[in-house]
């Protein structure tokens, strides 16, 4: 006599569609550790570069906060390597910025890893808008 209990097979779910079910999951945890990772990361250089404009403006009476704002890339590269605070603070809301389209980006290769090509497309040309849209605000347009 056979001691071990089969278990009957489980209705209308097949080994492929639960392979899709978990690649779906998987997708969805990562997308939601980029954006969670993302918006931490960007409170953390906000902080650093807040506690440091008030360290350094401790030091300096006057001037610090005249400093004008940083309003292109280069400048918050040239201000980050001097050390600026307000520079700081600027790359962290950058990276705020640029949470969401990594976002876009990673589930363009969610979308392809489940071989879902209308999602791939549509997902595709969301993240070419937002890029024009970026390329446009630099240019004034």
């Amino acid at each position: 006599m056979n001691t071990q209990t089969r278990q009957p097979p489980q209705r209308g779910v097949t080994q492929p569609d639960a392979d899709h079910d978990k690649l779906v999951r998987q997708a969805e945890v990562i997308i939601s550790n980029v954006l969670r990772g993302g918006v931490l990361l960007s409170a953390a250089i906000i902080l650093l570069g807040v506690a440091l404009f008030y360290i350094q403006s401790a030091r300096v009476t006057g001037g610090l906060a005249d400093r004008p704002f940083p309003t292109s890339l280069g400048a918050v590269g040239e201000g980050l390597l001097r050390g600026d605070p307000i520079a700081i603070v600027a790359c962290g809301l950058l990276v705020l910025l640029v949470t969401p389209v990594v976002r876009v980006a990673v589930s363009i290769i969610a979308f392809a890893l489940e071989h879902d090509r209308l999602y791939v497309f549509v997902t595709t040309l969301v993240l070419v808008i937002l890029l024009i849209s970026f390329i446009l605000g630099k240019a004034g347009a």
